[in-house]
């Protein structure tokens, strides 16, 4: 292990994050206020404090030498996201913003995985209205940064390194040191920045100049919306904006982000060929496919029901006997839901059961691989389908010789198996998870699961269980803990957090980037 090479990575890495406060540190200079000056406050102890750590580790690896093999390749990503986590954090929890470090640290983790759950909103903590627009715009940030980090690390760094999205198995020797492969990975991260950068600013032009937000909080909602985060600087996020044109562009952005950033980019600067690939491509159209039956079937059933539900932000009701009413709600809810973002404009644990259970199902689901959206990836879906239908045949015809394809390509059976050891942790993990959550006696077991779903899958807000009353629902739980897509997990205790952080970062490294760290062959000599 070259653990001076590791320290030196990280060293530069920990001077570009606090590096990245800069924006939000100057912006805080020009607000007035107690709010502000701890928010300056903050910034400053993140800037020192990164400043020190980078020259710190900076010092300690300067004698080693530049072989970066796989080894140290995934300890630095891994340990990359626990330096971030916390130097993130120290702004919310210097500013006061939040009550606790690990309020501030779940935030942070939430914001950096793209996750998108929120502790504020909570009794005893602010909402989002009342922090500073210095910590809003930090809080966009994390997720931009966090979001183009997940896409250069999973559309660059792992398929250098001879790793699959679905497997992690291949030759220890593989690095990204070698001079045949490094043209290549720049080239292709340069490709994906200017490409997630363009569509950044795309979405901030169009909710600015067409959809009528300020240029602040369209910045911030476009900086939120490409890495499918969600954090929003209202407390009722978009249904404050009680806009269609906001929600129509919302919904495309979405759309698009949960798509592979790789086809976005063979569509949009690609030749005929690339663009008839991508077009074709099985995994974008199962995923299309899905979001537009989800969102029929969400449309009819809620005009079916016809009933009424609070709205938090009018103090009235949506009125779901109306079919537009329901198609717009239905629509983006469920992109929302299905793609991670985790935006709302309803309070959708109000609906009928079948689709609160279908809204759990989305969130399992998630978008495709190459982008910023969580869940298990329609891909794995993909494959996990044809690998049944496989064995099927293989058992009504036990001389036949199967294959598992996709897209005309026959998958190895290694990375069948990676694929298989994914989609068996992911299960595993919602199920600890949730036995974990469910082990605080205020919460419901619907908000247990659907806690872990979200966390895991890093998709935002979760759900609770609620009851129908005289003038709209109530929490079912006696403590009135709501983590619905209205809710908030600040009332939530401080070790269901820290469960909570690591189930995101875990979710959000796809499980064996992760757990090979902890294995006692990842550390031995070789």
């Amino acid at each position: 292990m070259n653990a001076g090479l590791v320290a030196r990575l990280l060293a530069r890495f920990s001077l570009f994050f606090a590096a990245a406060c800069l924006p939000a540190f100057g912006l805080s200079l020009f607000e007035t206020g107690d709010a502000a000056i701890d928010a300056r406050l903050g910034f400053a102890v993140l800037l020192g404090l990164g400043l020190v750590i980078g020259l710190g580790l900076g010092l300690s690896g300067r004698s080693s030498n530049s072989a970066l093999f796989r080894r140290e390749s995934l300890l630095v990503v891994g340990l990359a996201w626990g330096v971030a986590s916390v130097l993130g954090a120290i702004p919310f929890w210097v500013s006061d913003a939040m009550p606790s470090f690990v309020d501030g640290f779940f935030e942070c983790v939430s914001g950096l995985t793209t996750t998108g759950a929120s502790v504020l909103g909570a009794p005893g903590t602010r909402s989002v209205h009342e922090l500073p627009d210095s910590l809003l715009l930090w809080r966009a940030e994390l997720q931009w940064i966090g979001g183009l980090g997940i896409i250069l690390m999973f559309a660059v760094l792992l398929p250098v390194l001879g790793i699959s999205p679905g497997s992690l198995i291949e030759s220890e020797q593989v690095g990204v040191s070698d001079p045949r492969v490094r043209p290549r990975m720049v080239q292709r991260g340069r490709a994906l920045l200017r490409t997630y950068l363009a569509l950044t600013f795309a979405a901030a032009a169009l909710l600015w100049s067409v959809g009528g937000l300020s240029i602040f909080e369209a910045l911030c909602h476009a900086l939120t919306t490409l890495p499918t985060g969600g954090f929003s600087t209202r407390d009722y996020s978009i249904a404050e904006f009680r806009s269609p044109v906001v929600e129509a562009i919302l919904i495309v952005f979405m759309i698009v982000a949960a798509s592979s950033h790789l086809l976005i980019r063979d569509l949009i600067v690609g030749d005929r060929e690339h663009r008839r690939e991508a077009i074709r491509n099985p995994e974008l159209r199962l995923f299309l496919a899905i979001l537009a039956g989800c969102v029929l079937v969400s449309t009819v059933v809620l005009w079916s029901w016809g009933g009424k539900v609070a709205d938090s932000v009018t103090n009235g009701v949506r009125d779901y006997s109306s079919p537009m009413t329901a198609f717009r709600d239905a629509a983006f809810n469920i992109v929302s839901v299905m793609s991670g973002t985790g935006f709302a404009t309803a309070n959708f644990q109000c609906w009928p059961g079948t689709l609160v259970l279908l809204f759990l199902v989305l969130m399992l689901i998630g978008g495709c691989t190459g982008s910023t959206a969580g869940g298990l990836k329609v891909y794995r879906l993909l494959v996990v389908v044809r690998v049944v239908l496989q064995r099927l045949q293989a058992f009504v015809r036990p001389r036949s010789v199967a294959v598992v394809r996709v897209q005309g390509e026959v998958l190895a059976p290694r990375e069948i198996d990676g694929i298989l050891a994914i989609v068996l942790l992911f299960v595993v993990a919602n199920v600890i998870g949730a036995l974990l959550l469910a082990l605080d006696p205020r919460i419901d077991v619907l908000s247990a699961c659907s806690a872990a779903i979200t966390a895991i899958g890093c998709v935002g807000p979760g759900l609770t269980a609620v009851l129908p009353t005289e003038t709209g629902f109530v929490v079912a739980n006696a403590s009135g803990i709501d983590v619905g897509p209205m809710g908030s997990f600040g009332a939530l205790s401080a070790w269901a957090k820290v469960c909570l952080s690591l189930l995101m970062i875990l979710g959000r490294l796809e499980f064996l980037a992760l757990l090979v760290l902890v294995m006692p062959s990842f550390w031995r000599r070789r």
